[in-house]
């Protein structure tokens, strides 16, 4: 998932070529940051307990910022519609509450299928 946003971005951002490199970059380094960030986290809010309520809320922001990056440019491809579709069912977020947030997001599309 990251690796596809990343690699829209940085392609729109910087051409095919370097936004390949970045996303190459992105990816090789992810691991460490994500273990940086969690030690930072684990630090910040020590003996906290992920509830189902939480893991739910946190799975529902990062679905959240996804579209928020497909929607960019006013509209979602092909291939970031195949992204988020695979996003709902990883996550398992209900597809009704992620059509509306889409909706919310993108009031045009309401109605449509």
């Amino acid at each position: 998932m990251v690796s596809e946003l990343a690699s829209n971005y940085f392609s729109t951002q910087f051409g095919t070529v370097l936004g390949v490199l970045c996303t190459g970059a992105l990816v090789f380094f992810f691991d460490p940051i994500q273990r940086a960030a969690e030690g930072l986290s684990n630090a910040a809010m020590p003996n906290t307990v992920n509830t189902p309520e939480y893991e739910s809320f946190r799975k529902l922001q990062v679905y959240d910022s996804a579209l928020r990056a497909a929607l960019e440019d006013g509209q979602i491809s092909e291939r970031q519609r195949r992204v988020l579709s695979s996003m709902i069912t990883s996550m398992g977020i209900d597809p009704t509450i992620a059509r509306r947030m889409e909706e919310d997001l993108h009031p045009q599309l309401r109605g449509l299928s």
